[in-house]
């Protein structure tokens, strides 16, 4: 990372058995910190554009590699369950809390975006003024076949080799993302029991009150986003979709001026 007139704090911080690398982007001048949170098999790095058009912003940006991946502590990539993850947000906003300035903001990305509605669930305390989900997971798409071919295959492996896809318009992005040495090569099937089980938990979870945009590519083949937006519709009161026509998944990391339009969306909100 290489941002101009920014203060860089890059550490690890203790969660629970996991040790989790985080990073810390200061501008000269901030407004608020935005709290990022990567998608499945990604990491801190791929969210490059949207940490430097959040600085460009003065805003201060908070972020850490998921459990298993990137720079955080190679315990693969399997979960228990859904609440791990809330549980390492919630640690990092502990030692955030007194150091960052406020507004605090949140965006989730894909399996980020899942960890973001987890959280709102899980907490009386909401500690974010803006909360925004990238492209974010309820289901993905062939979740049924998934699911069937899940439970044959469960007795007989542990992981199966992870499906290169390409999930954005820009070339050059796909030919470093499939080259990226800190990509993981395997999928745990441990961690799909952990999202199915989340799915059966979150059917019965009550409406929620606080204010979500929701930017959605119609494009991503990664996500069922038909199904998605419509349990979201159901489970927050006041949600606010954003289409991008013609984006693919890695919304942040599309080809222009489908990722412009996308990191302005963002930027716009929070700035309103």
């Amino acid at each position: 990372f290489d941002f101009k007139e920014t203060s860089h704090f890059w550490g690890s911080f203790n969660s629970g058995d996991k040790k989790i690398a985080a990073h810390i982007f200061m501008p000269a001048d901030s407004k608020g910190s935005v709290f990022l949170l990567h998608g499945f098999f990604d990491h801190t790095g791929i969210m490059k554009n949207l940490i430097r058009h959040c600085l460009d912003r003065h805003y201060t940006v908070a972020v850490y590699d998921l459990p298993g991946h990137g720079f955080s502590s190679d315990q693969g990539l399997a979960i228990n369950d859904f609440s791990e993850y809330v549980s390492v947000l919630e640690d990092f906003i502990k030692i955030c809390k007194d150091y960052l300035p406020r507004p605090f903001h949140l965006i989730g990305h894909s399996t980020g975006g899942a960890i973001a509605f987890e959280y709102l669930n899980s907490t009386d305390n909401i500690v974010f003024e803006r909360i925004i989900f990238l492209a974010p997971l309820i289901h993905f798409t062939s979740w049924k076949i998934t699911k069937g071919g899940y439970f044959i295959a469960k007795p007989f492996v542990k992981s199966l080799p992870r499906k290169f896809r390409k999930n954005s318009s820009d070339s050059e992005f796909l030919t470093r993302y499939r080259n990226d040495p800190l990509r993981t090569k395997r999928f745990p099937l441990k961690w799909l029991n952990a999202i199915y089980k989340w799915d059966n938990r979150i059917r019965g979870y009550p409406p929620v009150s606080k204010p979500v945009l929701v930017i959605q590519g119609t494009e991503d083949k990664v996500v069922d986003w038909k199904y998605n937006i419509k349990f979201l519709q159901e489970k927050l009161n006041k949600i606010k979709v954003k289409w991008i026509q013609s984006a693919k998944h890695q919304l942040i990391n599309e080809k222009e001026p489908l990722k412009t339009n996308v990191l302005n969306s963002i930027t716009d909100y929070l700035d309103n």
